[in-house]
């Protein structure tokens, strides 16, 4: 029986959440997911005064995880122009945008090969093809 609750505590007069899960485990365990969420779990008989204290012992490790979690966000979105014959990456595969611009409903569509074809109406801002691109889970 997994239980989870989000709790939060003062390190360094900042608030810090996390995402504590109860379920049958040895030891406290932690991890920091792609987009910086905290997740420890923990044995029901751990009490919660002793999580937290693992965290802010470890609060270290969660800042660098975060920073380069940060750093590649930003190299991520710096890279990317969408513009037409861009180079990007999709999985390790390097593959070449197509930018079409015409009227209809924005999609994105990929040959199976190296091109990677986004269909938008003209005059699309950066924000809505960066936005198109994280809906289907490219960037």
């Amino acid at each position: 029986m997994n239980t989870s609750t989000t709790r939060s505590i003062t390190y360094n007069g900042d608030t810090i959440e996390y995402e504590l899960t109860i379920k049958r485990v040895k030891n406290m365990n932690m991890r920091i997911t792609k987009d910086g969420v905290i997740h420890v779990s923990a044995n029901a008989y751990v009490p919660d005064y002793r999580v937290d204290k693992f965290v802010i012992e470890n609060m270290p490790f969660i800042e660098r995880a975060r920073y380069k979690i940060d750093a590649l966000n930003a190299k991520r979105v710096e890279a990317l122009q969408y513009v037409n014959g861009e180079s990007l990456s999709i999985l390790g595969i390097p593959v070449t945008l197509r930018l079409v611009e015409q009227d209809g409903k924005p999609h994105i569509g990929f040959d199976g090969k190296s091109i990677l074809t986004m269909v938008v109406p003209r005059g699309t801002t950066y924000e809505a093809k960066h936005k198109l691109m994280q809906v289907i889970g490219v960037i």
